[in-house]
């Protein structure tokens, strides 16, 4: 919902609608089933579209922890600058999970420098160890129930930095073999070989179930 975000496209009653229902039904079900999504697809195959009502949908059912929209066109570099991912994903969860704020803010004043440190560093201490800390409380597992939430990554080829799209990546693929909540990831990407490379390297095939768009 940012301003840079305003105008985004979104997908028409009538688009994508079995993609749609498939990527929520990933989200719904409680069995056993991938934890990352890979939404991949040429340019203008709707993939930011199809990223955008997903993210609504479930923001609107409480469910959305985070998201981030790349852009290599956006009205702000910060839009393709992989560096700002991990803090924004941070502050969203601050949003979501307000008693996760007083365990960052300590992390933060015991170390300032934090965010000059690798993104796998600020993602472990910032986000994994706070979330972590709010699963173990009796009260917050009964506000999570086992309904997962959901974290979007769009157009993450648009990173202006593969070395940081392929690192992005490989820091998910240790959050979500850490998982301390119901967490999935949907990311989306044009269908770049060294992001292919890096997810058949990186997760597991039950992790990740991977939709073509044409």
């Amino acid at each position: 919902d940012s301003m840079a975000r305003h105008g985004a496209p979104r997908c028409a009653s009538t688009s994508h609608v079995v993609i749609q229902h498939r990527i929520i039904e990933w989200m719904d079900s409680r069995q056993r089933t991938a934890l990352v999504l890979w939404l991949s697809g040429p340019a203008a195959s709707g993939k930011s579209a199809l990223a955008q009502t997903i993210a609504e949908h479930f923001e609107a059912k409480k469910r959305l922890v985070g998201s981030f929209f790349f852009s290599c066109t956006g009205s702000s570099p910060s839009c393709a600058n992989g560096n700002c991912l991990v803090p924004t994903l941070v502050y969203q969860l601050m949003q979501v999970f307000p008693e996760t704020r007083a365990y960052i803010e300590k992390k933060i004043a015991q170390d300032p420098a934090i965010f000059s440190k690798s993104r796998r560093v600020q993602m472990q201490m910032l986000f994994c160890e706070p979330l972590q800390q709010f699963s173990v409380r009796r009260a917050m597992k009964q506000v999570l129930g086992k309904q997962a939430r959901l974290i979007v990554i769009d157009g993450l080829d648009e990173c202006s930095d593969t070395s940081i799209q392929c690192d992005i990546l490989h820091i998910i693929a240790e959050v979500v073999t850490k998982r301390t909540i119901p967490l999935k990831f949907l990311i989306t990407s044009r269908p770049k070989p060294h992001i292919e490379q890096t997810f058949i390297q990186s997760f597991t095939d039950p992790v990740v179930s991977h939709i073509e768009l044409e």
